[in-house]
């Protein structure tokens, strides 16, 4: 009468099999999910390096508390809105909104009864830390 053969090395093997899978399939989404968040622009540095714009300081004009100033959109994605920010302490951030600014377009900027005291500083829409520029008006 011949032996039967044992079938436990070959359960062992196939649960570490699917252990294994688990793991690959488990990192693999952690993987994409972090790739798809940064390619999605979710993170802040890499979402604000979609909006590169030009301020001309040759067109910054600051009289009687009225700011205007041209702004080109140089490069990049459609911009939808930009913050101007002033030293002063009184005055609050102020966002302007635009439509169809894409790139190559260009917008004048005009801000009433906007407090500067020496400088302000234009920065895309929740891109304040990372892609600000500042400019003097004295």
């Amino acid at each position: 009468m011949p032996k039967k053969k044992s079938n436990w090395p070959l359960v062992v093997l196939f649960a570490v099999f699917l252990i294994l899978t688990a793991y690959m399939i488990l990192t693999s989404l952690s993987i994409f999910k972090g790739a798809e968040a940064t390619v999605s622009g979710t993170n802040p540095s890499i979402y604000c390096t979609r909006f590169v714009f030009e301020v001309e300081e040759g067109s910054i004009n600051y009289t009687n508390k009225v700011l205007s100033f041209e702004i080109k959109n140089t490069y990049g994605d459609e911009i939808t809105s930009i913050g101007v920010a002033s030293d002063s302490a009184d005055e609050k951030i102020r966002y302007v909104n635009f439509s169809n600014f894409y790139r190559r377009a260009e917008r004048k900027v005009v801000l009433e009864n906007f407090s500067i005291e020496k400088s302000f500083s234009v920065f895309s829409a929740g891109c304040q830390k990372i892609n600000a520029k500042t400019f003097d008006v004295g």
